[in-house]
């Protein structure tokens, strides 16, 4: 990665954790914790997010699995990661050569 695509990657992670924040600030809902057996309120199936939540979460996983795309096929590389954010996207991949034993 370039240093404008890593500068670029954490404005868009600190934009979308502030926003996130924000939203269970404003729901007064305690931050996520891993160090807690506890259920956090987000993670009912009741729960229905925030617009501003849902699209903080929605872009915070984008820009990551943008990355590691990135980093893992590289730029000129095809990568054979699915994108299941285009259902078209399946249609221009070519499957790959059978092997023979």
């Amino acid at each position: 990665m370039s240093l404008s695509e890593i500068t670029s990657l954490q404005s868009t992670l600190n934009s979308a954790i502030d926003t996130f924040k924000a939203e269970l600030a404003a729901q007064n809902l305690p931050e996520p914790s891993l160090n807690t057996s506890k259920v956090h309120p987000i993670d009912e199936i009741t729960y229905l997010p925030t617009p501003a939540m849902y699209e903080a979460r929605r872009v915070a996983v984008a820009s990551l699995v943008r990355s590691i795309r990135f980093l893992l096929c590289g730029r000129f590389v095809t990568c054979f990661i699915r994108d299941f954010s285009n259902p078209f996207s399946n249609l221009l991949t070519m499957p790959l050569p059978r092997i023979r034993g």
